[in-house]
């Protein structure tokens, strides 16, 4: 069987229960302050202004000792008249501390009751508000990792207002989802960053022997606006057509010098076996009679060394190249014309689309 719930306002309270009243106070305390003040005075009179000197000393000391007990007798009596008037307080103090006991009761029932009512309305009005903080966030796109929510503890006093309260709410949920935002915004400009590094290094790579990559030019991007972007990667692809066209380039052999009228040959001995060797030759025989001073001919120069056959000429192999650009822009275009231009290379153009929203 369930207890039956008695109304407060049904049981009668009599008006006399918080009625508190001293019926009677007996207990007067008289003493005789006047006639000892009066007493007292004349007799400590004859002690006020004494000057302690070596020759009065021991009278002083006795002076002394005589006012003391005056002292102590006046104390010790206030100690016991003190005691004698709280025995009655302290009478008082148990039949107050009883009614207390009875009134606690009944309270403490009742306030262990209303704590436990008040922390289940509190809960309940958190599981409210906590609910309706995740559905106004899903409802508005706040994703999980950017929900932070903790209920406030004046939402759930019973004085505030349900719609204040939710639209404080409401105003979180928003901060919230303005950080997704921006995150949102700050990861796409990245993205976009990266797209657009990845399609000028192949855009402007045309050609090249060896592409130019993000990682080439990543160091010279930190901290460039979008619009910087193409003409610095620009200018390091022309940078490295430069070194491979400088690369490619057929290498020429130094002019020989002439020494003494002959070439000199660079590098090693064409003709190794001449080395060491002398060559002689043939001089015409004139009599022995006949040969005299103003007769014998000049020594012939020796022979120039044979020049080594030049090496044949290198002809470039030509080719015929289709690119595909995607996602041009004009300015791209137009510094690739450049750059052809310069390296006398002819091209034509078959075909080109529009293409919309590149970057």
């Amino acid at each position: 069987m369930p207890k039956e719930i008695i109304e407060v306002e049904s049981i009668p309270v009599q008006q006399s229960v918080t009625d508190l009243k001293i019926i009677s106070n007996v207990y007067e305390f008289k003493w005789n302050f006047a006639d000892i003040k009066q007493s007292l005075e004349a007799h400590i009179e004859k002690y006020v202004g004494l000057v302690v000197t070596e020759d009065n000393l021991k009278d002083m000391e006795t002076a002394q000792k005589e006012i003391a007990s005056i002292r102590t007798k006046v104390d010790g009596f206030r100690k016991d008249v003190k005691k004698k008037m709280e025995e009655p307080y302290k009478v008082f103090e148990g039949e107050i501390k009883e009614l207390l006991q009875l009134i606690e009761k009944a309270e403490n029932p009742l306030k262990d009751q209303t704590l436990k009512y008040e922390k289940d309305r509190i809960a309940a009005k958190e599981a409210e508000l906590n609910k309706f903080a995740m559905t106004t966030a899903l409802n508005m796109g706040v994703r999980n990792s950017y929900y932070n929510f903790a209920c406030k503890s004046q939402w759930t006093n019973r004085t505030a207002k349900d719609s204040v309260v939710r639209k404080e709410i409401v105003t979180v949920i928003e901060a919230m989802l303005a950080a997704q935002r921006r995150d949102d915004e700050l990861k796409e400009l990245e993205k976009q960053r990266i797209d657009l590094i990845e399609g000028q290094c192949l855009a402007h790579s045309a050609g090249l022997k060896t592409p130019v990559v993000p990682g080439d030019v990543n160091h010279l991007l930190v901290g460039v606006t979008l619009s910087e972007i193409p003409g610095i990667i620009l200018a390091e692809c022309q940078k490295r057509a430069d070194m491979e066209a400088k690369a490619a380039e057929p290498k020429v052999n130094p002019v020989p010098e002439y020494i003494n009228g002959f070439h000199e040959i660079p590098g090693p001995d064409p003709c190794p076996e001449w080395v060491g060797c002398e060559i002689s030759y043939p001089v015409e025989e004139i009599p022995v009679m006949a040969v005299t001073s103003a007769h014998i001919s000049p020594p012939l120069p020796p022979a120039p060394r044979p020049i080594p056959p030049m090496p044949p000429a290198i002809t470039p192999t030509l080719y015929d190249v289709v690119l595909k650009l995607p996602c041009v822009t004009v300015e791209q275009a137009t510094a690739l014309k450049t750059f052809m231009a310069t390296k006398g290379i002819t091209y034509e153009i078959f075909s080109q689309e529009e293409v919309r929203g590149a970057f």
